[in-house]
Parts: structure tokens; sequence; C-alpha cells
């Protein structure tokens, strides 16, 4: 994923990986980020708005006409983040989960 700019990561040094997230959907109407992470240790440290703003402006760069994506309602952490780098709410949004159950027979 990373090769094929789908993914973008950063690692430190030590080769540990700080940040990462993933362009989840692509279109002409423009691309959906997901999978953002910081490592644990390093929130709160301004890593995520970096890394954030580092691949909208990149995307924004190659004519990506608009960025979307999800996140929690309750992710106040990342909803701040988000914020800095210039992301408005446009509608609530809820996590659903769907289970089924298959037989074979």
């Amino acid at each position: 994923r990373v090769e094929s700019d789908r993914s973008f990561v950063w690692f430190d040094h030590q080769h540990q990986l700080v940040f990462k997230a993933d362009i989840s959907a692509e279109g002409r109407l423009g691309v959906q980020i997901s999978g953002v992470y910081t490592a644990p240790q390093l929130r709160g440290q301004g890593i995520a708005t970096r890394g954030m703003y580092d691949i909208c402006s990149t995307l924004f760069e190659e004519g990506v006409p608009r960025i979307v994506l999800y996140v929690n309602r309750d992710n106040e952490p990342a909803k701040r983040v988000y914020q800095k780098v210039g992301f408005e709410e446009y509608t609530e949004y809820q996590t659903v989960f769907v289970a089924s159950s298959h037989t074979s027979g």
C-alpha cells in the first residue's frame, strides 16, 4: 500500500512506526482517508496534526478536489486534530456493526 501511494507512513530513527494514514477510497470527487494512527506513547505531541496536514497538502497539490474522513463522535482528540488541519464537521456519523451467520450444509 505504501508503494502504491495509498498509505502514508512516518517512522522514527529507530524504524518504529510513528504515524500512518490510508486512502481507503478514491474517485473523481475526491478521496477518503481512514486508518489514521499515532503510536500511543507519542500522542498529544502534534504528530497527527503534522501528518494529516502533510498528507492533505500533498493530495491537494496532486489535484484532489476533496478529502473526507469518518471519526467516531466520542473521539474528541481525533476531532481536534482534524479541525486544526482544516476539516469541518459535515454530518453526524455512527459506527454500525453487522454480523450474519452462514451455515453450510
